[in-house]
């Protein structure tokens, strides 16, 4: 919210600083938490891990995107 205000109001924060905000809300747990069980042979734990980090991947990307159009950036 901070890096969007400057942006918005004219401070020197650029753009990365808006989205080096968004690289930890990774899930990166659950995809290697996913990795493993495939590879140890649990395919349904895995699918499912999985398909759990997809739909987190995919809310954060459209939080993000519902942010910017907020802010109007």
């Amino acid at each position: 919210m901070v890096a969007s205000l400057s942006i918005k109001f004219g401070g020197n924060i650029q753009a990365p600083a808006l989205l080096a905000s968004v690289l930890y809300l990774i899930p990166g747990v659950p995809l290697i938490n996913s990795f493993s069980d495939l590879i140890n042979g649990n395919i349904m734990n895995g699918i499912v891990r999985s398909v759990d980090s997809l739909i987190i991947a995919f809310a954060i990307s459209m939080g993000y995107m519902l942010a910017t159009r907020i802010c109007q950036l």
